[in-house]
Formats: structure tokens, C-alpha cells, sequence
């Protein structure tokens, strides 16, 4: 099953620019495929790079923009509107889970169909790396379990 979500970057109007992203949109990586979140935070800090993601529907976001697998066909359809707009659409698309906006702070995050507020994505990759690993620790009754980190 794909977990879905929204890369995006704000305008020079303060708008939103988005498109969808068909798989790994997790934050951080616990096992499998290396996560979305973690991923933006090591290799999209520049403008340039981040531009080059927002034209069409991601299938796999790649390390670069020239490895990311692209798909025009699939949900390419937002419309640049406020922060505020994307985020309300986001929590009513059903198959929207995680958010992403780049800005002139950097990468923020946003959990859909939860009442929080947008945070820092390095925040949550941090905490979401820790708790995924502390769970796996639990399950598998081992301490020390090697642990990936930022």
C-alpha cells in the first residue's frame, strides 16, 4: 500500500505550489524504501532543486530530481492557493496523509486529519525516527537495535 502525500513550495504571491506524491511520503525511515521527509531534508534545501520537483504528479521521489520518478498522468491537478487552502484540502483528500512546503524557513510538515499545527519537518523526522525505533526495540525485545539517524 502507498502512503501518499503533497510536496509543495510557497510563491513569491505567498501562495502554495503543490503536487502529489504517490509513495513513501513518510517522514522518516524506519526499514524499506528511504522516506520522503528524510529525504527532502538531505537533498532539496536549495530553491533550484525544490522548484525542479513542482510540475508533475512524484511517483518516487529520488535523491535528485533527475532520479525522482515522475507521473503527469497521475493527480496533477492543484491549483497554487494559500497555506491555509492546501492544508483544508489535504485533510479532505482521503488519500493525502503527509505535507510537505518549502519556504523561506525550510521544510515544514504537516500530519493530515490532525489537529496540529504545521512544524519544522527536521522536528519530526528527529522524533519519528526515535519513536520508530524504540517500537522495533520493544517488539523484537533487543536493545541497541542499530539505529538510522539525520
Amino acid at each position: 500500500m502507498s502512503h501518499r502525500g503533497i510536496i509543495g513550495m510557497e510563491t513569491p504571491d505567498g501562495n502554495v505550489r503543490r503536487v502529489f506524491l504517490h509513495s513513501v511520503a513518510y517522514p522518516a525511515t524506519i526499514y524499506g524504501d528511504t522516506a520522503a521527509g528524510e529525504i527532502l531534508l538531505k537533498h532539496y534545501l536549495e530553491l533550484e532543486k525544490v522548484q525542479a520537483l513542482i510540475h508533475d504528479s512524484i511517483g518516487k521521489l529520488g535523491i535528485t530530481p533527475e532520479e525522482t520518478e515522475f507521473h503527469p498522468e497521475k493527480r496533477a491537478w492543484y491549483e497554487d492557493a494559500p497555506l491555509k487552502q492546501c492544508l483544508e484540502e489535504a485533510d479532505a483528500d482521503i488519500y493525502v496523509e503527509d505535507v510537505y512546503v518549502f519556504g523561506e524557513g525550510g521544510w515544514i510538515y504537516w500530519k493530515t486529519r490532525h489537529s496540529q499545527l504545521p512544524e519544522p519537518l527536521e522536528s519530526v523526522v528527529r522524533r519519528e525516527t526515535e519513536n520508530g525505533w524504540r517500537i522495533l526495540e520493544e517488539r523484537s525485545g533487543k536493545k541497541g537495535v542499530q539505529k538510522k539517524m539525520l
